[in-house]
């Protein structure tokens, strides 16, 4: 658990003044790229081991965008549907959304 936690603040950290730049109506909307280029360049080869999949890609729930075992960075979505096919593909979810009911819209 650990290493997801230090993990999110990573995101939390390098993603300050930066906005959402991959949205997909129905399936998710992806942010984590940072607004500074050498905070960028310093994670785009710095991969996050993966986390054992504990739960589903529901909708609502922040994700981690992966390129395949061991390759995530900052970059994380929040599903829009219920996106299970991509547990199997170790989508790893952080948590559920930020709205007041859990979900994000």
């Amino acid at each position: 658990m650990a290493r997801t936690v230090s993990t999110i603040l990573c995101v939390i950290i390098s993603t300050t003044a930066r906005t959402f730049f991959r949205v997909l109506p129905g399936f998710m909307a992806q942010f984590g790229i940072s607004a500074y280029p050498e905070v960028s360049k310093a994670w785009e080869t710095a991969n996050i081991k993966d986390d054992p999949i504990v739960q589903s890609n529901h909708r609502g729930f922040v994700s981690f965008a992966t390129a395949g075992p061991n390759t995530r960075t900052t970059q994380v979505f929040v599903n829009y549907g219920n996106n299970e096919a991509l547990d199997k593909s170790g989508f790893f979810c952080v948590r559920r959304g930020l709205g007041r009911d859990g979900s994000c819209r």
